[in-house]
């Protein structure tokens, strides 16, 4: 019988466990629903100020000359990819675009696990912003393979993809027709996911620098020597296209064009490097490049040129007066700019590259001084290159340490991100089992309180049952407010981790901290204010005898709930049977009769009148208590640590992920 009546118990609680789980899924989908984004934008973006975007809390303190506070194509991808909470991966050609690289920055400092994979033939390039980014401890990984990497294409939180056409560089953004699609689609994010994971894993260092080889350690080399040796490949076409496609030169020179905003540096660029102008130039934000062939004492030499605000430091320098065809405007003398050529030791051109007058000089002055500091460090340096090196903008890890800084990086991306998954887990899967309890306990309590004479049906027809266990129907209250805490309290968790909601966790962790709070309180008051726990006791005591004077014998629920206490514990009363003096049951029965709980069974003949319950000596249900209490104190106490620790731990928990996902642009 007791074994038929355990089955009945355990299949109430699957039903009631299915329909829980139910209850969450669609939970869950209803939370994923209604919020699918699907956005297109295109390019070139009109030119505006995105200082707001970095910096919401202090919209107007930049003060440039582009517009402010407009929305456009540019600063909606920047927001997509600010609003990366957990992880960012990153799949592009071309990236040097220095808002972009700001923002990815931005992200890793804020906590955010962010992995980029590029293509190895431009990643080493001085002013692509995967140097800069290396720098940071980000980590980054470059194809192996003989092909391109030219995939354009981001991931954000695992959720959100941003594709299309567009590289990340500043001629893309400004003045090449592109296009990015937005979407969290999960039947599109997905294939991106795994095509993601696999170049990530096919890519990666530690299956070559761990060869023992010598083909690969030879292969290793090789693949150092010509990301060192790089060429930069944008969007542009041409014959722009060929000489930065082009391996065959003797050297490669990284010449940067410096200066104030609108002096003409991009026009003077693109008057050497494609023999052309136009007045129709935007202002230069951030970094843009050429690429150029030249020949200079029967050398092929390539030049990078860059336009950019930078320290020199020990490169080589020509001052420039340019917009020479302006003579009418001009601002600075020609005897003052001499001078101060004279004093930094630089030499000094004026130009016009409107006219292309003293462009190509330029150029090829920097060439020629250039190749005799090579030419002197050659007689003075075993290495010809060594001055060179140390002149340049090392923009990339060196080589001799590269391979430690790729293992390092590795190892601390990847433990930040299963550190990050793993409390996302924790937290789902402890928070899930609150949430089902939850709502097994508030499913239960409200059958109680609807229908609570099929309940008592059903409980009678079992055999074996406790007999304490009829009693549910007086607590549907007491269960349906426990089971409403915990569905709050699961529900907040598991979703607050799940969708990374700053709020949910907050509220998870406020509602948790309140009760820890409650229950240290109470423990306070017991252990340490032991007048303020009497007083507490003895206005409790008061209430609870007033109670039974009044109701006792008269509400069926508070009697048949007395009863079955008095019974499971062997008491009688809060304190002792006459807490009974003065109830409808004791005016009702003579005044001399008690309930029998309060006589031992053993001695007493007939009813339980005043005598018999003086000479029983039956202890109130209080002192019971305290004694059960006593007797079991360090089990207890194990009970009580665990979930004080438990509680500890959920908001530790919520608030790491808290401060991980970070605020939102």
């Amino acid at each position: 019988m007791s074994m038929m009546w355990t089955v009945k118990v355990v299949s109430l609680g699957v039903v009631g466990l299915s329909l829980s789980v139910e209850l969450l899924v669609w939970l869950l989908r209803r939370l994923r629903t209604g919020r699918t984004l699907n956005e297109v934008l295109f390019f070139p973006s009109e030119m505006a100020c995105v200082e707001h975007i970095f910096s919401p809390s202090s919209p107007h303190s930049c003060f440039c000359s582009l517009p402010h506070g407009i929305e456009t194509s540019f600063t909606r991808f920047l927001r997509r990819i600010l609003s990366a909470t957990s992880s960012l991966d990153l799949c592009v050609f071309a990236f040097s675009n220095m808002d972009l690289s700001r923002a990815v920055l931005g992200l890793h400092r804020r906590g955010v696990t962010i992995r980029v994979l590029t293509d190895k033939d431009y990643a080493a390039i001085t002013g692509s912003q995967i140097g800069v980014l290396r720098k940071a401890g980000i980590c980054v990984r470059c194809d192996v393979g003989s092909v391109h990497m030219h995939h354009k294409f981001a991931l954000v939180d695992g959720r959100l993809l941003i594709t299309g056409s567009l590289n990340w560089t500043l001629t893309a953004v400004q003045s090449n027709m592109e296009n990015v699609i937005v979407t969290d689609e999960p039947d599109l994010v997905q294939p991106f996911i795994k095509e993601f994971h696999r170049l990530w894993m096919h890519n990666d260092p530690a299956r070559y620098l761990h060869s023992t080889s010598g083909f690969g350690g030879l292969q290793v080399t090789m693949l150092l020597i010509k990301m060192m040796m790089a060429l930069a490949r944008d969007s542009g076409a041409g014959q722009e296209q060929r000489d930065a496609a082009d391996q065959n030169f003797d050297y490669m020179f990284k010449l940067l064009i410096i200066g104030n905003s609108s002096v003409g540096k991009t026009s003077f660029l693109f008057r050497f490097a494609d023999d052309s102008f136009t007045s129709a130039f935007v202002s230069t934000v951030g970094i843009d490049f050429k690429v150029k062939t030249i020949y200079r004492n029967d050398k092929r030499v390539k030049l990078q040129i860059w336009i950019k605000t930078y320290s020199w430091g020990n490169a080589q320098v020509v001052l420039l007066g340019n917009k020479l065809d302006l003579e009418e405007d001009r601002q600075v003398p020609t005897e003052d700019a001499q001078r101060l050529a004279a004093e930094l030791g630089f030499e000094f051109f004026e130009t016009s590259a409107k006219d292309n007058i003293n462009v190509k000089q330029v150029f090829e002055k920097l060439v020629d001084v250039i190749c005799e500091k090579m030419n002197e460090s050659v007689n003075g340096d075993a290495n010809p290159l060594a001055n060179h090196k140390e002149a340049g903008l090392k923009e990339t890890p060196r080589s001799s340490t590269g391979k430690q800084h790729l293992l390092q990086c590795e190892r601390k991306g990847n433990t930040k991100m299963c550190c990050s998954g793993f409390l996302k887990i924790m937290m789902f899967v402890f928070n899930g089992g609150i949430f089902l309890a939850g709502a097994v306990i508030l499913g239960v309590g409200v059958w109680v309180k609807v229908d609570s004479g099929s309940l008592l049906g059903i409980l009678d027809s079992l055999e074996d049952a406790p007999s304490g266990l009829s009693q549910l129907v007086n607590v549907s209250y007491l269960l349906m407010a426990v089971g409403g805490v915990l569905l709050v309290i699961g529900f907040l968790g598991c979703c607050g981790a799940v969708k990374e909601s700053r709020c949910m966790l907050l509220t998870f962790f406020s509602i948790v901290l309140i009760i820890f709070l409650i229950e240290v309180a109470g423990a306070v008051v017991l252990l340490v204010f032991q007048d303020l726990a009497d007083q507490l006791f003895q206005s409790l005591e008061k209430e609870v005898k007033t109670s039974i004077g009044k109701e006792y014998g008269r509400s069926d629920s508070f009697t048949s709930l007395w009863n079955a206490t008095m019974e499971e514990f062997k008491c009688c009363g809060f304190k002792n049977y006459t807490d009974f003096d003065g109830s409808p049951f004791y005016n009702d029965h003579g005044r001399d009769v008690y309930p029998h709980t309060c006589c031992n069974t053993t001695i007493t003949v007939g009813a339980c009148n005043t005598n018999e319950a003086s000479h029983s000596m039956i202890d109130g249900c209080f002192d019971k208590l305290l004694q059960l209490l006593e007797d079991n104190a360090l089990i207890i106490a194990v009970v009580v640590l665990a979930i004080a620790a438990f509680e500890i731990a959920a908001m530790v928990v919520s608030m790491v992920l808290y401060k991980q996902i970070g605020n939102k642009a």
